[in-house]
């Protein structure tokens, strides 16, 4: 009997397997888009003009690099950079350094404060298709209590360029608090 229920039982699924009809494909609701114009603009970009989204989790690097200025834990700033670094300060001025130069620049800045916060008011990823390389845009309100009790704020906004997941070049623009 028991052998009898598994035999109906297997033929039943069999049965129902061969008994689907085949699918019929659904109709083709994706609309076609046509292409847009092209634009003609009235420069050309001296680095790139083909941007597209780029690597979040390269965010996360900036910004927990910035979390551990803030939290001044300058030690771990090394693991975020390349061998070589190229910064552009305030100024615009370019400075080669190597990773532990600047992780010392670093460090001799946020000596200056007993106070400091980082407040992101954007981030972006970017990636220059043309050039590949990665991006990440930060713009950040910072404010810091000196050494001697000043209280001074900037907003400012850095290019973060990437290799390897490290970072290899840093471009800063400032606007200081009147």
């Amino acid at each position: 009997m028991k052998k009898t229920i598994l035999v109906l039982m297997a033929a039943g699924f069999f049965a129902s397997c061969a008994n689907n009809a085949p699918e019929t494909p659904a109709a083709d609701t994706t609309a076609t888009v046509a292409a847009a114009p092209a634009i003609t603009y009235p420069y050309t970009a001296k680095y790139s003009s083909d941007f597209s989204m780029g690597k979040p989790e390269l965010i996360k690097v900036v910004l927990d690099m910035y979390k551990a200025v803030e939290d001044n834990k300058m030690d771990e700033l090394g693991k975020y950079y390349a061998d070589s670094v190229i910064r552009y300060n305030f100024a615009q001025k370019e400075i080669k350094l190597t990773r532990d130069e600047m992780v010392k620049l670093a460090k001799d800045f946020r000596a200056q404060f007993k106070e400091f916060s980082e407040t992101p008011v954007a981030f972006t990823a970017l990636h220059s298709n043309d050039k590949n390389e990665d991006w990440v845009v930060t713009w950040i309100k910072e404010k810091v209590v000196y050494n001697n009790g000043k209280v001074d704020s900037t907003t400012y906004q850095e290019n973060w360029r990437f290799r390897d997941g490290k970072i290899y070049m840093v471009d800063s623009y400032a606007k200081y608090a009147k």
